[in-house]
């Protein structure tokens, strides 16, 4: 764990009121976006009682997007009942905003709407996402926003297309069940019956991972553990999802295999390339253009953000990394505050960030970590803004 040093470079105009705006992802297991926005806030009134804050919680395009959002949006919040991972009866929610439906992958088809003992990457479904989808085509959008991240499945977007109206077909022409163990019974895929034409609507798949489709970086092997695949279920749905792009080519026309982002929420990424026609896009530039974060930073003398743990996944389509590139385009200093982190200043500062703070310290315990963020984020902040009046 790198220490925490203090900033060494003049970076605030004492000749004008300080602005500092203060950008986070959540603390996952402690803290939300909003709360260390709070408790970041609160640490530097304490300093600097005159400083112009500006908070702004953000998320990288998977769970939680749409808290964000809301925050942000006038929207309307639409209930539906779904089936879950495990097809189970589900009442989950979207957002509407005008003619856009922003649909959160998580609140139908997530892992965490699952016990640790329910995990099956071979046995889940994405229906419950596309009834969602559905749903919002049916109230009149015309735009799909759909944020993929923190998935219980490994389908490859089957299920979300099933419940569209697609079919999945095996050799004797019967449906198969729209899971990831099935995708090698697929023969042939069928759209003559599907509930939309996907060139009268607008679909982006919000994605924070890069990953293609199968292959040693694919959904399988690289996310399929954590879902509680073993090394046989990952062959298995590794070769199974392989097979899906060459069905999508040959009966779609579409080519999904080895598009970045195509691997996302275990193939789901791909599934609305193949099924909706959508485009793949940055979750957090995605994020910071919906919720105008850019405007703000007219002036400003610091942006602070963070997340709870910075690592090497931080600087490839994280808050972390979207934030400082935007304070880099500014012109603005950037400085992090973390639950923890397994980077070097030599690792982060290429990046655009200035300083790290983090939470945890020899001799403390994860747990009660966990238990204290919000005292040690607010005492990190205080102290931050000591060292900046020190340099004024």
């Amino acid at each position: 764990m790198p220490e925490n040093h203090s900033f060494n470079t003049h970076i605030m105009d004492t000749t004008k009121r300080p602005k500092i705006i203060i950008a986070p992802d959540k603390f996952k297991g402690s803290l939300s976006a909003r709360e260390v926005c709070a408790a970041i806030r609160t640490g530097i009134r304490q300093v600097i009682p005159e400083a112009e804050i500006v908070e702004h919680p953000l998320a990288d395009g998977g769970e939680g997007s749409l808290d964000i959002l809301a925050d942000f949006l006038e929207v309307e919040v639409v209930e539906a009942i779904v089936q879950d991972p495990l097809f189970r009866p589900l009442r989950a929610t979207y957002l509407r905003h005008g003619e856009t439906a922003f649909v959160e992958m998580a609140r139908a088809s997530g892992l965490p709407l699952l016990k640790a003992t329910e995990r099956s990457a071979r046995a889940t479904t994405t229906y419950g996402t596309g009834q969602l989808i559905r749903n919002a085509l049916q109230r009149g959008s015309r735009e799909i926003m759909l944020f993929v991240g923190g998935s219980a499945t490994t389908d490859g977007g089957i299920g979300m297309a099933s419940a569209l109206g697609y079919r999945f077909l095996d050799k004797h022409g019967a449906p198969v069940k729209p899971v990831g163990e099935d995708l090698m019974r697929i023969e042939r895929i069928d759209g003559d019956q599907r509930y939309v034409d996907p060139a009268t609507i607008r679909t982006v798949v919000v994605s924070d991972v890069k990953n293609p489709l199968y292959g040693e970086q694919g959904a399988a092997r690289v996310f399929g553990p954590q879902k509680g695949a073993t090394e046989q279920d990952v062959a298995l749905l590794d070769a199974g999802l392989e097979r899906l792009a060459e069905l999508v080519k040959r009966d779609l026309g579409v080519e999904i295999g080895q598009i970045p982002g195509a691997g996302a929420a275990g193939g789901l990424g791909a599934g609305g390339v193949a099924f909706l026609g959508a485009e793949i896009r940055s979750g957090i530039h995605t994020m910071i253009g919906i919720t105008q974060l850019a405007p703000h930073l007219q002036d400003a003398d610091l942006i602070i953000t963070g997340e709870g743990m910075l690592d090497h996944q931080s600087l490839q389509g994280k808050v972390i990394a979207g934030v400082a590139e935007l304070a880099g385009e500014h012109r603005i200093p950037c400085a992090v505050i973390a639950g923890n982190t397994s980077l070097q200043p030599t690792e982060y500062r290429p990046l655009g960030i200035q300083q790290v703070y983090t939470v945890m310290e020899e001799g403390l315990s994860l747990e009660q970590a966990i238990r204290e963020a919000r005292d040690r984020v607010e005492k990190l902040a205080q102290r931050l803004a000591g060292e900046l009046l020190e340099k004024k």
